[in-house]
């Protein structure tokens, strides 16, 4: 990269990157306290198994994340192998530094850190997208309920061959509420649909 802001008048900042004892260090957290580095790579494990591998004894390598945190001055000078910054994690480390090998040491999320990130997600969800009572439909002008009790009364009058007293003890039977406060509801369906361009219609009841 270019040494432009990268000599040793620079410090340390978020995305830096350190070479200590052989390993790439990279700044993930900085404050005036200090600067937290973490492994830039895996670590390696080796398996040796017993006897030798004249014997099928093969050497097994595997890596794992890598949690040591190291702690710097907040005013580690530079030149840095790399400056990265805040998105050193979607960064192309291989075109980034030289001679660079290994598995990203990319940090997984804490339980703690995914339930608050879930939690989040919920609230935000509820605010977006408040949930409507399946029995209180918003009756807008022009338009016929699509859910709950009154949707069920307006499709029982559009098929026209049922009594007033059918309808509303029918709605109440399937919904819930009060014989009287649904009546009520269904007295007013008609003007309702009439504005839909919807024709509401009963039976009369035969004494």
């Amino acid at each position: 990269m270019s040494a432009t802001g990268n000599n040793h008048r620079s410090t340390i900042q978020v995305g830096d990157v350190l070479r200590q004892d052989g390993k790439l260090l990279v700044c993930f957290r900085w404050s005036e306290s200090g600067a937290a580095m973490r492994p830039l790579t895996k670590k390696v494990n080796i398996i040796k198994p017993r006897g030798t591998e004249a014997h099928g004894g093969k050497e097994t390598k595997f890596t794992a994340p890598d949690v040591r945190i190291d702690h710097f001055s907040a005013m580690t000078p530079g030149p840095f192998v790399a400056r990265l910054g805040e998105n050193w994690m979607l960064a192309d480390l291989k075109a980034t530094i030289d001679g660079f090998e290994g598995e990203v040491n990319v940090p997984t999320k804490s339980a703690h850190e995914k339930a608050a990130e879930a939690m989040k997600k919920k609230e935000t969800q509820k605010i977006a997208a408040p949930q409507v009572s399946p029995q209180v439909t918003p009756q807008v002008e022009g338009r016929l309920p699509q859910s709950g009790k009154t949707a069920y009364m307006v499709g029982l009058l559009l098929e026209g061959t049922h009594t007033k007293k059918f309808i509303v003890e029918s709605a109440v039977a399937k919904f819930g509420g009060e014989l009287l406060g649904t009546s009520r509801t269904l007295s007013s369906l008609p003007s309702i649909m009439k504005k839909a361009g919807k024709t509401a219609k009963w039976v009369e009841e035969t004494k």
